[in-house]
């Protein structure tokens, strides 16, 4: 589950203006509490995807959390890397919704936490199908679902995203939120539970 009513949206304006970014620009974010170095979750295949220059935004950059310390840069790209503690919420919260688009291109994920966080706050996620983030994600409503470890679909789902979601624009993002507490939020998922267990009581 998570708390709708504590994972709320701030203005992507506000929140670009704490975090120094340029409002014009097209942010993407990655989330690794264990850094960019975490195979499973395979920041390689982001850099890849920008090494062949398959992503249309000329004016994109990059945010990761993590256990990195560093920002770096990558051909023309610039990355920029937040440590925080993973139960910092408030940091998160504001990141999340300075961003348009998070990116999870994990080989395996249990259930991907960090795309209902970002739903929550308004901002979509692109992952691949076959992992537990599936469940997560409308497949072109509130996000994009790729075939799994495809460098093609999964820049063009990138680009779809970032040309369907924007500062006048976050169509994706509110479909995504509204997904989200409808189907994940604490007040749903306990209410399901409850129902399962008087089910249970009474068929004994």
């Amino acid at each position: 589950t998570i708390s709708t009513d504590k994972w709320l949206p701030i203005d992507k304006k506000k929140a670009r203006k704490t975090l120094s970014i340029e409002i014009g620009k097209k942010i993407i974010i990655f989330v690794s509490s264990n850094g960019i170095k975490d195979k499973r979750k395979n920041f390689d295949f982001v850099l890849k995807i920008l090494n062949e220059n398959k992503i249309k935004a000329n004016d994109l950059e990059i945010i990761t959390v993590g256990s990195d310390v560093k920002n770096f840069e990558f051909k023309n790209y610039k990355f920029r890397n937040f440590k925080i503690n993973y139960n910092d919420f408030k940091s998160l919260i504001l990141l999340y919704s300075a961003a348009d688009l998070l990116v999870m291109p994990s080989l395996s994920e249990a259930f991907g936490q960090t795309a209902l966080e970002a739903g929550s706050c308004c901002t979509p996620t692109i992952a691949f199908k076959n992992t537990g983030t599936e469940d997560l994600i409308l497949h072109k409503e509130t996000g994009y679902l790729s075939n799994y470890n495809d460098i093609n679909d999964f820049s063009y789902g990138i680009n779809w995203c970032l040309e369907n979601t924007s500062l006048n624009s976050v169509n994706i993002g509110i479909k995504a939120r509204n997904f989200i507490i409808n189907k994940f939020s604490s007040d749903v998922v306990s209410s399901k539970f409850i129902d399962v267990c008087k089910k249970i009581l009474s068929e004994k």
